[in-house]
C-alpha cells in the first residue's frame, strides 16, 4: 500500500515539473514573440522581424494586418532585408498580400539578403486601405531579418506614382478597368485591348473559338462585344430559333432552309454542323465538325471511330483511350481482362499496344490444340 502511495506522489512531482516548465518555455516564447505580429495603424509606422536587429529565432509565424482609411491605400517599404535562403530555395520568407488575410492577392514574397540598391527599386503598394504580412522562418539557420516602414495616403482612381499619385492614367477610363496605381498601365475590360484600352477586340475574328455555335446564326461583333445574329432573311420566332421571315417564297429548291436577305437575293442556309453544297446540306465529311465542318478533329485517326460532328469529340477505337484517342488503354488493369486470362489456371494478362493477349506463367506453356498451360516437358 505504501509503494502505490509513493508511486503516486512520484507521478504527481513528475507532473508538477513538466507543467511548470510548460509555463517557463511558454513565458520565454512570448518574450521571444513580444514584437511577432499584430496590428498597425495610422499614417505611418514600422513592422520588424523577432528580436531585430539581432537574429530571428526558428520556427516563427508573425503576422502584421496593417489598416489605412477607407480612401487611402498603403506604401511598404523595406531598409534593410537578410534571411535564410539559398538560389533555389527560401526556407524563411516574407509575403505581403493586397487584403487583410493571407487568402488575398499576393503582391511581393521577399526571401534572402537584399541589397540597398535592389530594396530602393522595389516598390510595394496595396490597392485598397488593407495590408496584411506574414513572416515564417524554419527550423534551422536564422539571420537578422527585417526592417519595413509603411505610409498611408490618397490615391484616386485612374491616378498613379511612385511616391504619392501626382500622376494620371493614359486610359480610355469607359473601357479600362483599372490602371496599376504604381506605373499608371491600364487593365482593360473584357472586349478590349491595346496599352490605352481603346482598341475593339472583334471576338468574331477568333477562329479558336466559336462563339455562336446555333442553328442559322452569325457573329456580329460589337464594341466591347459581341451578338449572334440570325442570317441574312431570317428572324428569330418565340422560341429564339432563327426561321424564314414571313411569306418567304423562294425558288431555290434548298434542303432545309431558305432565306431572302435585304436585297432580294436566295440563299440557302444549312444546321451548324452540316455544309452546304449547292443547294444541299450534306453531313461533315469524317474528321470535320463545327460550324460548316469548317473544323478538323484533333485526333488520333489511326486510333479514331469518328468524331462528333458538332463538338469535335473524339471516338476511340477498342484499346486507346484520351481526348485525342493516343493513349493505350492498360486492359490488364481492368477486372474485365484480367478475368478473361485468369479462367485458365497458370495464365496472366499482358498488356500489349492497343490490345492484350494471354501468356503463361514461366514454366508452363500451351500445347496445339490447347488454349490451357500446361507445365513444360509435358
Amino acid at each position: 500500500m505504501l509503494s502505490v502511495f509513493c508511486l503516486k506522489m512520484e507521478m504527481h512531482n513528475t507532473l508538477s515539473i513538466v507543467l511548470l516548465l510548460a509555463l517557463v518555455i511558454s513565458s520565454v516564447l512570448a518574450e521571444i514573440f513580444s514584437d511577432c505580429g499584430g496590428t498597425r495603424e495610422g499614417p505611418s509606422g514600422a513592422i520588424v522581424s523577432p528580436n531585430y536587429p539581432s537574429s530571428y529565432p526558428n520556427n516563427a509565424r508573425c503576422n502584421w494586418t496593417i489598416t489605412a482609411q477607407a480612401n487611402e491605400i498603403i506604401d511598404l517599404k523595406f531598409t534593410f532585408l537578410d534571411l535564410d535562403g539559398y538560389a533555389d530555395s527560401c526556407p524563411d520568407v516574407v509575403t505581403v498580400y493586397d487584403g487583410d488575410t493571407n487568402r488575398a492577392t499576393p503582391i511581393q514574397q521577399l526571401c534572402r539578403l537584399k541589397e540597398k540598391a535592389e530594396l530602393n527599386n522595389l516598390y510595394i503598394r496595396s490597392t485598397g486601405n488593407k495590408m496584411f504580412v506574414t513572416f515564417l522562418s524554419d527550423a534551422t539557420n536564422v539571420r537578422p531579418g527585417f526592417l519595413a516602414t509603411f505610409e498611408a495616403h490618397e490615391c484616386p482612381a485612374m491616378t498613379y506614382g511612385t511616391e504619392k499619385c501626382n500622376h494620371t492614367c493614359d486610359c480610355n477610363r469607359d473601357n479600362t478597368a483599372y490602371c496599376s496605381n504604381l506605373n499608371g498601365r491600364c487593365y482593360c475590360k473584357p472586349g478590349w485591348t491595346s496599352a490605352r484600352c481603346d482598341v475593339d477586340i472583334n471576338e468574331c475574328a477568333d477562329l479558336q473559338v466559336d462563339r455562336c455555335p446555333y442553328d442559322y446564326v452569325t457573329c456580329v461583333n460589337t464594341p466591347g462585344n459581341f451578338t449572334c445574329d440570325c442570317l441574312p432573311g431570317l428572324v428569330k420566332n418565340a422560341s429564339s430559333r432563327c426561321v424564314a421571315k414571313p411569306n418567304t417564297r423562294c425558288v431555290l429548291q434548298c434542303s432545309h432552309l431558305c432565306g431572302i436577305s435585304d436585297d432580294s437575293v436566295e440563299h440557302c442556309y444549312c444546321p451548324y454542323y452540316m455544309l452546304l453544297n449547292g443547294t444541299n446540306c450534306e453531313a461533315c465529311k469524317p474528321m470535320t465538325y463545327g460550324k460548316s465542318c469548317e473544323r478538323t478533329c484533333r485526333c488520333n485517326t489511326a486510333h479514331t471511330v469518328t468524331c462528333n460532328s458538332v463538338t469535335g469529340q473524339c471516338v476511340c477505337a477498342e484499346g486507346w483511350s484520351g481526348v485525342d484517342c493516343s493513349l493505350d488503354v492498360n486492359e490488364c488493369a481492368l477486372s474485365k481482362y484480367l478475368s478473361i486470362c485468369s479462367a485458365s489456371p497458370n495464365m496472366v494478362c499482358v498488356n500489349t499496344v492497343g490490345s492484350y493477349r494471354c501468356e503463361c506463367v514461366a514454366g508452363y506453356e500451351t500445347k496445339p490444340g490447347n488454349s490451357s498451360c500446361v507445365r513444360k516437358g509435358k
